[in-house]
């Protein structure tokens, strides 16, 4: 298990105290609220969603969606073709597929970022083609599975809303708030195998809480403003 801790969880505390500072509302109640926005924002940015830097003409933009469905299912058909060479007449000494795939799959993200007929020499393994489409219609289909970790995580705090090509998958994840005459705390932990692999995590989480901080402090504003207005001060 790999363990994340945003590295500066400031703002958001900063947000909702001041949010709770005005409000009535149980705080539990509060917190689960910004707890399912927190994991809404994970979905958009864990694999296959995220920013993608070379996208609209070189400025970047966000891919999420059935365009990120569409962005991973295109790179895990990529990947596996990498490794592989199609014939006709299924070889002599067959490989196993999905032993070779694991052999060349990257430990930190699960690409495969070598293609073995580069060079002179052609070093891709001979399978029978209806083999290899078979295989990848089946890992096209495991597309979602770790971002539907943050699907299971936020079961236990009302439940958030994702794509079915997410929540068709099982995936292991938890939630939990806990409130005491202090504190309160709120942990998400996805459960997915090779979660603790992906690049970067550590930022897209932060990305997320700071996310959710933000509509925290527009709501504030929003609501000084209502209260200004109602008592005839000058609103700006």
């Amino acid at each position: 298990m790999v363990k994340i801790t945003p590295r500066n969880t400031d703002k958001f505390l900063k947000a909702f105290d001041t949010y709770m500072s005005g409000s009535r509302r149980d705080r539990k109640k509060v917190m689960e609220i910004q707890a399912r926005g927190i994991l809404k924002t994970l979905l958009s940015v864990t694999p296959p969603s995220g920013w993608n830097s070379s996208a609209n003409e070189g400025e970047g933009e966000m891919i999420k969606g059935d365009d990120a469905r569409k962005q991973g299912e295109a790179a895990v058909e990529s990947d596996i073709r990498k490794l592989f060479q199609v014939r006709k007449k299924r070889p002599k000494n067959p490989c196993d597929i999905p032993s070779v795939h694991k052999r060349f799959r990257s430990s930190s993200d699960g690409r495969v970022h070598i293609k073995l007929n580069r060079g002179v020499i052609d070093k891709r393994y001979h399978v029978l083609a209806s083999d290899l489409n078979a295989y990848i219609a089946l890992k096209k289909k495991q597309v979602g599975i770790l971002t539907a970790g943050w699907v299971e995580a936020g079961k236990s705090i009302g439940g958030i809303k994702a794509p079915k090509w997410i929540s068709k998958h099982s995936a292991k994840g938890s939630g939990k708030i806990t409130v005491s005459s202090s504190r309160i705390t709120f942990k998400a932990s996805n459960d997915v195998p090779y979660a603790g692999q992906v690049a970067d995590f550590q930022r897209r989480i932060t990305y997320a809480l700071d996310a959710q901080a933000g509509k925290l402090e527009r709501q504030i504003e929003n609501y000084e403003k209502r209260r200004m207005k109602k008592s005839g001060l000058p609103v700006k």
